[in-house]
């Protein structure tokens, strides 16, 4: 018997590839192909242990890692948003001729090192667990699942004169494929959102918190360094202003006697998070930062966002303006302030969370996807 495969689309940040792991988790039938470099395999490792993947089920690809990194198809970078639109116009055409032909016969790695040959007509499914653009040539069911899909992305390709361009991706994105749109920090809450029709409401949680044994200084204040550039920068100057302890990962760029190296990954700080000392969690915008978050029953506090960054960031922002689920900091002098100011804060998250796990019976929002795909017969 043919061992069944899905492929994950991944794009910028970790996060995306937590989700695709953790969502692969619910099918051990299958394997999974994710095409990241070579210097993700001990992330992919520490991820597939926490959530009960065999090693040996996950397989990185990085032939079309590096295709898609070579026509500069990510978002992110140097690239204003007209620029990224221009090189996915440029090179969309031929970019969908060779992975057509690479995904018709190709080789992947396992995390043991052992090779795998992998056909087309084997792919179960498509994970698009970022912003990545299409099918990819492969004929299976395509399931969609962050917040900032590529096709409402390309709806602003119209203002920027690629129309054409824009109208061809929504149709892709029809075809065959449904969009878990998570409920919070999504589109939905954007005034000039359109839906496509493919759909379908999702929980914006990652997994329930869990009770376990921590010591942890009260009136301490979680953070996320993550993101690049100027973005930890920031996060650098806040936390230098901030009287509070700081607990963050073994990941941070940060040393210290006020500050809390966690051992469990980013994926994990759901639990860390939801412990009664900490306060509140800052950090940039992203995805993860604020599943954690939301999901630990905390208020956000962000750096406020900067022009040319991440377009996710300004929705969530504007997401988290208005429904009262954190605030902002718009110089380091206020982290302090702030901190007593999210306070307010908490029990519009506390609410939140009760009526996300009424309408959807869990904050997990991995196992409610996976669920899904199995009931509307996309698997």
């Amino acid at each position: 018997m043919t061992t069944q495969t899905i492929l994950a689309r991944v794009s910028h940040g970790n996060e995306p590839i937590i989700r695709a792991l953790k969502i692969a988790s619910h099918f051990p039938e299958c394997d999974i192909v994710l095409p990241v470099p070579q210097s993700k395999a001990a992330f992919l490792g520490e991820i597939a242990n926490g959530n009960n993947v065999d090693k040996k089920r996950v397989y990185i690809d990085t032939v079309a890692h590096a295709l898609a990194d070579g026509m500069g198809l990510y978002w992110g970078g140097d690239l204003s948003h007209e620029q990224w639109v221009a090189n996915n116009t440029t090179y969309m055409d031929h970019m969908d001729r060779i992975l057509k032909d690479h995904y018709g016969h190709f080789w992947a790695k396992n995390l043991d090192g052992e090779e795998k040959n992998f056909e087309a007509q084997n792919v179960k499914m498509v994970l698009n667990i970022g912003d990545f653009y299409d099918q990819l040539g492969v004929d299976a069911p395509v399931v969609y699942e962050f917040p900032y899909r590529h096709g409402a992305l390309f709806q602003k390709s119209r203002s920027a004169g690629y129309a054409g361009f824009g109208k061809f991706l929504e149709a892709r994105e029809k075809q065959r494929s449904v969009s878990f749109v998570p409920l919070i920090h999504s589109l939905y809450h954007d005034s000039r959102y359109r839906p496509l029709g493919n759909e379908e409401f999702a929980p914006h949680m990652k997994e329930e918190p869990a009770d376990f044994d921590l010591a942890l200084p009260e009136n301490s204040i979680g953070m996320v360094f993550s993101g690049t550039g100027k973005k930890v920068d920031v996060l650098k100057r806040i936390a230098a202003h901030s009287t509070h302890p700081i607990v963050t990962g073994t990941f941070s760029p940060v040393e210290g006697d006020r500050y809390v190296k966690m051992e469990p990954p980013r994926a994990e700080f759901v639990h860390v998070y939801a412990k009664p000392q900490i306060l509140a969690v800052v950090g940039q915008t992203g995805y993860g930062m604020l599943g954690n978050t939301w999901n630990a029953g905390k208020p956000v506090i962000s750096p406020v966002f900067e022009e040319g960054d991440d377009q996710e960031f300004i929705h969530n922002l504007r997401t988290i303006k208005k429904l009262g689920l954190g605030v902002v900091v718009e110089t380091p002098d206020q982290i302090d302030a702030a901190v007593e100011k999210s306070q307010a804060c908490v029990e519009a998250v506390l609410i939140m969370n009760q009526r996300i796990r009424k309408e959807f019976e869990t904050l997990d929002g991995p196992s409610y996807v996976a669920r899904r795909i199995r009931e509307l017969g996309l698997y």
